[in-house]
């Protein structure tokens, strides 16, 4: 992901929130906050703009790619869970 996210500007910061050790599904969707989603910080909001353009026309393990913005002092702060 790393390197398709390069493709379209300059990454600052990604995270994939992920469990520590492998758990029950069920039990992690509750505890990981942001399970599932793919956060990319890039150097200024023009390049996060055409990103989001260039991802939303793509697949990820033969799922359409859905993009949004995402709160900056949440982003920082580590609260990745969509409200």
């Amino acid at each position: 992901m790393l390197e398709m996210a390069k493709r379209f500007g300059d990454v600052v910061n990604i995270v994939i929130p992920r469990p520590h050790q492998a758990i029950n599904l069920h039990e992690i969707q509750g505890r990981v906050k942001g399970l599932g989603l793919i956060l990319i910080e890039y150097k200024d909001i023009g390049q996060a703009k055409y990103a989001r353009n260039q991802f939303i026309t793509k697949e990820f393990s033969g799922h359409p790619v859905a993009c949004s913005f995402f709160d900056e002092q949440r982003f920082r702060n580590g609260e990745y869970d969509i409200q």
